[in-house]
């Protein structure tokens, strides 16, 4: 943990903001999503509809909305008002499953492409530049810790 402090005026010791590799790997994560909001506005283009758009783009054809929520960061809720948003844009296409109309299907739009491939080519634009910081090592050293995190996070 990081340095406790004590509040000159209630006498109580903080307990000091965290500075283990989580924490950093979390601040991370955090200022990469503020630069990447503010690179996407000047697109007119939010960060969950990034995601939404880059799961979509992930996958061969129309997509199950269970499959969006599955890889998504965002709550269903939440992720709910960023599909309208992207309906209402002309982006994706919204529609029932044919033998289930509980389920819900999305497809991208083409006017959702040439958006869509320049925001794709500023994020990547980023992650290059914020990656340039770890040398060949360092690089094959954090895929391999984040690897080995993921296997232990997906095991029951």
């Amino acid at each position: 943990m990081g340095s406790e402090k004590k509040d000159r005026h209630s006498g109580r010791r903080g307990m000091g903001l965290p500075d283990g590799a989580l924490y950093r790997m979390t601040e991370v994560v955090r200022h990469r999503e503020k630069r990447l909001s503010a690179l996407l506005a000047l697109q007119g283009l939010s960060l969950h509809e990034w995601r939404a758009l880059r799961i979509l783009y992930s996958f061969p054809g129309d997509v199950a909305m269970s499959e969006v929520i599955a890889h998504s960061q965002t709550d269903r809720t939440a992720l709910g008002r960023t599909i309208t948003q992207l309906v209402n844009r002309g982006w994706v296409a919204r529609f029932p499953d044919p033998e289930d109309k509980r389920a819900v299907y999305l497809g991208v739009m083409p006017a959702s492409r040439p958006i869509f491939d320049q925001a794709r080519q500023w994020v990547a634009d980023y992650d290059a530049q914020l990656m340039a910081c770890l040398d060949d090592a360092g690089l094959s050293a954090l895929d391999d810790a984040l690897q080995r995190m993921m296997l232990f996070i997906d095991t029951p």
